[in-house]
């Protein structure tokens, strides 16, 4: 199992260079069953605000993700 870190996925949502690719990989892995993953819950109230922060900032139609988008990532575990 593979516990996805917080900066992974701000690298994706935020395309952060160099990280960007490698972070993609790592989460496409997870998302395909390839590998089975797990975020800690502060990872998925972080991003949810950062997502909801940059969508009210920029008024734009970025869609937020569902629980069951985060649930692909794989198990929520505790702190």
């Amino acid at each position: 199992m593979i516990l996805v870190d917080l900066n992974v996925i701000l690298d994706v949502v935020q395309a952060r260079r160099p990280h960007y690719q490698a972070s993609a990989n790592v989460i496409d892995r997870v998302v395909s069953n390839y590998e089975e993953g797990a975020l800690a819950e502060h990872a998925v109230t972080t991003v949810h605000y950062l997502v909801a922060r940059y969508r009210d900032f920029k008024k734009s139609s970025l869609p937020a993700f569902t629980p069951e988008e985060y649930l692909a990532f794989g198990d929520i575990v505790p702190e």
